[in-house]
């Protein structure tokens, strides 16, 4: 007997399972009806999220003592630009991040593992996809308010919900939510899964074409017999990027009628713009990016031995994720020194992967 649990279960993964068993006995779900007390919730439409982060910045002042405010994100940038403004015009304000730059430290492992013992320690808790699934807090009359900024960089509307239900205690919600997402699928950006199999099996077969003479006659053979209609694994798979698919392009509306699918008082608000506070963001990103560029300059310079040595490590500190950085960064451009304009031309190995394309472009066989 084999027992799954599974969050956010959808039919097609029932049938999944079923396949995978190789018989026709029944699988059996056993539903958790239980539903957590609904929260109010402010949903915020505007272009952008200029309008929400000045009423966080705002709502700061009214953060009674003890209490704190717990703002859920789906991105590295979202979380670091917001605890940048707040540390400026708060400079008093206790700030925990946890993004994936930070999720290795003392403090950040401690609340993935218990949320509750943290909180006393901080006046506003930021949190990006980092924190994993089942971190939960349980904490009564601590959390004065949730916010919720997603600009659909990585989260579904599942994901987004879950997010913002890690806060136990039914206090006010306010969220902001793009009105799409750029997370789709690699292989497709269709919503229908019939469609996506098409494009997935479109896509494989001109890899084997490009790659053929390299592969073993066998191998091909299997590839031109394969059955794609009747893979579970390929099934399960084009249903679930074809939802991933449907979530990033009306994100916003799948959030909504997600929250009050689950019971919650949700009140949706239209404002306009804000530009001052977009431009004070933008600066902020500015900022953060000149940092990290200084910080990887002054990095150590490591040898090919010693980051071997590092990346066999289950986890880096901080200074050895930027030293390793900033060797790759050298070999790479193939430079003695790094200046700090170099790291931000590279943009995050964004410049890297563009000229790895054009040389795959113009000299195809040197692409190994």
């Amino acid at each position: 007997m084999f027992c799954f649990l599974w969050l956010n279960l959808i039919l097609e993964q029932v049938y999944y399972l079923r396949e995978l068993r190789g018989n026709e006995e029944p699988v059996f779900l056993i539903r958790n009806a239980y539903k957590p007390q609904g929260y109010d919730a402010r949903f915020i439409q505007s272009p952008d999220r200029g309008a929400i982060t000045a009423e966080l910045l705002n709502d700061i002042e009214t953060l009674e003592t003890g209490k704190l405010f717990y703002v859920s994100t789906d991105g590295l940038a979202t979380s670091e630009s917001l605890a940048r403004l707040i540390q400026q015009k708060y400079s008093d304000k206790r700030i925990l991040v946890i993004n994936s730059k930070t999720s290795g430290d003392e403090d950040e492992q401690e609340f993935m593992q218990k949320p509750d013992t943290v909180l006393d320690r901080y006046d506003i808790i930021i949190c990006s996809p980092s924190v994993a699934t089942g971190v939960s807090i349980e904490a009564q009359g601590i959390i004065q308010r949730v916010y919720g900024i997603f600009l659909g960089v990585s989260s579904t509307d599942a994901d987004i919900a879950q997010s913002l239900g890690r806060v136990r205690e039914p206090v006010q919600r306010v969220v902001w939510c793009a009105k799409s997402g750029s997370n789709y699928s690699k292989v497709s950006r269709s919503l229908n899964p019939l469609e996506l199999k098409g494009h997935l099996q479109a896509l494989s077969s001109t890899t084997v074409s490009l790659i053929r003479s390299s592969l073993r006659e066998d191998l091909t053979g299997q590839f031109q017999s394969y059955d794609w209609q009747a893979d579970p694994h390929v099934n399960l798979y084009c249903k679930l990027a074809a939802d991933q698919n449907f979530a990033m392009r009306y994100l916003r509306e799948a959030v909504l009628v997600r929250l009050r699918f689950e019971g919650h008082q949700v009140t949706v608000e239209d404002w306009q713009a804000d530009n001052a506070t977009k431009l004070l963001l933008h600066q902020a990103k500015q900022e953060l990016r000149q940092i990290d560029a200084e910080a990887i300059i002054g990095a150590e310079d490591l040898t090919y031995a010693e980051v071997m040595v590092l990346e066999q490590k289950e986890g880096l500190e901080p200074d050895q994720r930027l030293a390793v950085a900033k060797h790759y960064l050298k070999d790479f451009y193939c430079l003695e020194t790094l200046t700090v304009e170099d790291v931000l031309r590279d943009n995050e190995g964004r410049w890297r992967g563009e000229l790895l394309n054009l040389e795959s472009q113009l000299f195809p066989s040197l692409v190994g």
